[in-house]
């Protein structure tokens, strides 16, 4: 059945409520900031839902594919006309063990991945709602699954790398800070980071890197003493490190490399 434009609209509402509140929950923004990004994330959720309310009964299969594009143009917005998120949408690799298969990302960023899931998740809709045709659904399935494991296959063969670096992504939950008790960046460095640092150096890593504000620092001495201790590990243990940091003084997320 068709659904209208206001069914699609209260979707994209209950789907973003769905979506943000979590969020908002686990990032603990003050409630000005928290209720703002709250505001903007619910709305871009309906935009997605009422454009695709626009596409979707498009004959098929263009009507999924044209959700799909519809999506890259939300996500775009998102991370290019407003960038909330700075950095934090963009990634290397979607399956570290499986390089081959992530090509079209390393080509196509966050996008290409927003096209080919959404649309896969359109035909699947369209296929349980069009029953006579399911056959044109299967068929643009297999074509765009085929075309993305063509593309995958022809960049990695033409841009196979010579070598290898084994990488090591560390992080910690707010529970594992609690278990220092007082928080502090020495009993982070100390408890949670080092520790880990050191694993992954046994293991063959040669980079380390540490979540986005992994430590906070409160005045200048103490941003001092940090990057001296994280400079101290990184060439103790001869690892490159990554690790973010906020300084607080100056309202500036940082990021440092040794």
């Amino acid at each position: 059945p068709d659904v209208g434009w206001g069914k699609a609209l209260l979707a994209g509402l209950v789907l973003g409520v769905s979506y943000v509140a979590p969020l908002l929950v686990v990032l603990e923004f003050p409630l000005a900031l928290g209720a703002a990004l709250g505001a903007y994330l619910v709305a871009l959720w309906a935009l997605v839902l009422v454009a695709a309310r626009a596409v979707q009964y498009w004959p098929l299969p263009w009507g999924p594919l044209a959700v799909g594009a519809v999506a890259v143009v939300v996500e775009w917005i998102d991370i290019s006309v407003v960038p909330v998120w700075g950095t934090a949408q963009v990634f290397t690799r979607v399956w570290s063990a499986a390089p081959p298969a992530a090509q079209l990302v390393s080509l196509s960023g966050v996008l290409g991945l927003v096209f080919v899931v959404v649309a896969l998740q359109a035909l699947a809709a369209a296929w349980l709602r069009e029953v006579a045709g399911r056959p044109k659904v299967l068929r643009a399935v297999g074509l765009l699954l085929l075309a993305v494991i063509a593309l995958d296959a022809a960049l990695w063969l033409l841009r196979e790398p010579q070598s290898s670096v084994r990488v090591a992504a560390v992080g910690w939950t707010s529970q594992d800070r609690r278990k220092l008790g007082k928080r502090s960046w020495e009993r982070t460095l100390r408890g949670l980071l080092c520790p880990a640092a050191k694993r992954a150096a046994a293991d063959g890593a040669k980079l380390l890197v540490a979540p986005e504000v992994a430590f906070r620092v409160s005045s200048a001495d103490e941003k001092r003493k940090l990057l001296a201790a994280l400079a101290h590990t990184a060439k103790d243990l001869r690892l490159a490190l990554v690790s973010g940091y906020f300084d607080s003084p100056a309202r500036q997320n940082r990021i440092a490399f040794f």
